[in-house]
């Protein structure tokens, strides 16, 4: 029997989605507390759904640029969904609570907008359908598709109780959805996002594709900075994979 989801340029496979690492001078000083990030995929006949997971550091690290003004004075730029402050010295960022509440898909658009996802030569349009922003420590399960797609069922809004909500010590979860105007036999997924940061990789996916009853997996670390096709040449049969 034939595999149904046949992985070409296995070798692209040392890339995943999204980044990280330490940051060279020029750019922020995020660090990162954990070093994975999770994509589900729910491919239908009439749509691809996305589920990400992944450090909200890994999103934002080349948002935040030093630039010179003409005095020596170093400034920042100012970048939504972040504030900053000065803690024991140290410069920190952490997320502007009120500009994500009035905005949340704003946020999710930011990793839309570096996703790609390529059928017959034409590049899906996404939507981002829900985002939800996570103190680590406070998310709820996310290592399958039924709990995926449960910790978006309920709305969630962090607090600051507990302090500010630092952008190294944040989770982000996505939903992006791609219409399919008939079925596909393949697609290819990749990511233009970049942190610039170095040691990002090192990074670990791990990635789950369900197609109809079957589940694919593959494990990697790296960036998606080339694309993976994911084939269904039957629809009768499918097996999984794990790289």
């Amino acid at each position: 029997m034939s595999n149904p989801f046949n992985r070409i340029n296995s070798w692209a496979l040392s890339g995943l989605l999204f980044l990280i690492a330490t940051t060279p001078d020029s750019k922020a000083h995020f660090t990162s507390s954990l070093d994975k990030r999770i994509i589900i995929i729910e491919h239908t006949p009439e749509e691809i759904n996305l589920y990400v997971r992944l450090p909200l550091s890994y999103l934002l690290t080349n948002k935040v640029e030093l630039h010179k003004e003409r005095t020596p004075k170093t400034t920042y730029k100012q970048f939504p969904y972040i504030n900053k402050n000065i803690k024991k010295g140290e410069l920190k960022y952490y997320v502007d609570l009120h500009q994500f509440a009035e905005n949340p898909t704003g946020l999710g658009k930011l990793a839309e907008k570096t996703t790609n996802i390529y059928s017959e030569n034409k590049q899906l349009e996404g939507q981002v359908q829900a985002v939800r922003l996570y103190r680590i420590g406070y998310e709820p399960k996310f290592k399958s598709l039924e709990e995926a797609k449960d910790s978006f069922i309920k709305d969630y809004f962090p607090n600051n109780t507990g302090g500010p909500i630092y952008v190294n010590d944040s989770l982000i979860d996505i939903k992006i959805k791609y219409d399919l105007i008939s079925p596909v036999s393949e697609y290819q997924l990749s990511s233009k996002l970049n942190p610039e940061r170095i040691g990002q990789e090192e990074i670990k996916n791990d990635v789950w594709e369900y197609h109809r009853e079957y589940i694919t997996i593959i494990k990697n670390d790296d960036l998606l900075n080339y694309p993976i096709l994911f084939q269904c040449a039957s629809k009768e049969a499918a097996t999984t994979h794990t790289e």
